[in-house]
């Protein structure tokens, strides 16, 4: 063994190396995540200012000014059976004033006699309100007015008149 000489690696990493490395590595990291940030937000910026600046198609434009027609006339739907559109900011008054009058009728509700099953519809006068029926006397199968049916409508769940 003394001809041969034993060869041992060497145990000595070169440390400025590795530095140099993870901090080059770590810096174009860096400078990446800074490009793609501002070059998203130029693409957002640059996004919104297209759509905001640009104009509406000529189709856009005409059902826009259509549907506002529609919301803000009065107008025949159906002259034969005497169906009319009514503006908006009408329909949100006369809703307001038949839940007021729901409001106020609770206890005219409580007297109210209860429609058999499979009764005909009640009449309506020329306003569109319900005209209630004449109570002569209570019949012996009528049912009380006080104790309404489980599956009878209250009147706080009535829904509102379509107009």
């Amino acid at each position: 063994m003394s001809d041969e000489q034993v060869r041992v690696e060497g145990d000595n990493p070169k440390n400025i190396i590795i530095t140099a490395s993870i901090v080059i590595v770590s810096v174009v990291l860096i400078v990446m995540v800074i490009g793609v940030n501002q070059w998203f937000g130029f693409a957002v910026r640059d996004e919104v200012t297209t759509k905001q600046l640009a104009t509406e198609p000529a189709d856009k434009r005409a059902l826009r000014a259509q549907e506002a027609a529609h919301l803000s006339r009065y107008q025949f739907v159906d002259r034969e059976k005497g169906v009319v559109r009514i503006p908006v900011e009408r329909a949100r008054e006369l809703v307001v004033q038949d839940w007021g009058k729901v409001a106020e009728a609770p206890a005219a509700a409580a007297e109210a006699v209860v429609a058999p099953v499979g009764a005909a519809p009640a009449a309506t006068d020329a306003a569109g309100q319900v005209d209630a029926p004449k109570a002569d006397a209570p019949k012996a199968d009528a049912p009380k007015a006080d104790a309404p049916k489980a599956d009878a409508p209250k009147a706080e769940e009535k829904a509102p008149a379509e107009h």
